[in-house]
């Protein structure tokens, strides 16, 4: 009972420090808290409390961008060996990639970065595919995008 009472109030202790550094932050156009420990302490939990979101974003995001690609020779079957290039040789293995380095010890540190990097390249590669194909096929292809804008 003790252990709990003690997490708990060092839980609170936390939280109080975080609101109290973002109310004192509201006023800057900077996002970080002044102190050092905190700024350092706050990336590690929030770091440790995303990382399994990312990874599943970045698995049914995979999965949903590879599978899609189901559907090219049908839609764009003016372009299916392009938007496959694209989606199987670029995007593909740019969010597979990711998926691997997320287990290294030091991805924290670039994890929004990638992010961005596999929104960038799954946007990208839709708009190429779009832009590649002939009516009527890339009138559908915004679907595509609003996927993506979910997904990131």
């Amino acid at each position: 009972m003790g252990d709990q009472a003690a997490a708990r109030d060092e839980a609170g202790a936390y939280d109080k420090a975080i609101r109290k550094a973002m109310r004192a932050q509201a006023a800057s156009p900077r996002v970080r808290f002044s102190d050092p420990a905190l700024e350092r302490e706050f990336r590690r939990d929030y770091a440790h409390r995303s990382l399994r979101q990312v990874r599943i974003s970045l698995v049914i995001g995979g999965l949903l961008y590879a599978l899609f690609g189901l559907l090219d020779p049908w839609v764009i079957p003016d372009a299916t060996s392009e938007a496959w290039l694209i989606r199987y040789a670029v995007v593909c293995p740019i969010i597979v990639g990711i998926m691997v380095l997320s287990f290294r010890r030091s991805f924290p540190r670039y994890m929004q970065a990638s992010m961005v990097l596999m929104g960038l390249a799954a946007g990208l590669g839709i708009t190429a595919m779009i832009m590649l194909a002939v009516p009527p096929g890339n009138y559908l292809y915004y679907a595509g995008l609003l996927l993506v804008c979910t997904f990131v």
